[in-house]
């Protein structure tokens, strides 16, 4: 796998923020449709949750594999078409459970919806690099890694 930052020194803040919007704008067009997808007689929620965290890993696994800013940005849009699977889920579980609560249900999916990914940061730091060790400057790489 290789870097495409690394090997495009052209790839500015403004491009990763574009990047991050595509996420953004996958999730909001798709999650209007993805409750009628949801429907017993369609998806149901298992359905709907594995649909979710399968578009989520292909598209984080194809996102190691991108070569450019554009490609970047498609798969997050397909990363973000996946949370907005997902993340109906727990919401529609905890209605069923709950639905005089609406509200707290509702507080507490979207805060565990962000309290995950300020954890994860944290996990995924310390599994990949765990001394927090910063990349060479002269390859851009971190420790024994090379381009293959």
């Amino acid at each position: 796998m290789r870097s495409f930052v690394l090997h495009n020194p052209t790839v500015t803040i403004q491009d990763t923020s574009i990047v991050f919007a595509f996420a953004g704008l996958g999730h909001s067009l798709t999650s209007p449709f993805v409750g009628f997808l949801q429907d017993k007689k369609r998806l149901g929620l298992q359905g709907t949750a594995v649909v979710g965290a399968s578009l989520v890993a292909l598209a984080t696994l194809a996102s190691s594999m991108a070569t450019s800013v554009f490609e970047l940005a498609s798969l997050n849009a397909v990363l973000g078409v996946g949370v907005a699977f997902a993340y109906t889920c727990p919401l529609v579980s905890g209605y069923a459970l709950m639905p005089d609560r609406k509200g707290t249900v509702s507080g507490f999916v979207v805060a565990g919806f962000g309290a995950g990914a300020a954890v994860f940061d944290a996990v995924a730091t310390a599994v990949v690099n765990p001394s927090n060790t910063p990349p060479d400057p002269a390859t851009g790489y971190y420790g024994e890694a090379r381009e293959k």
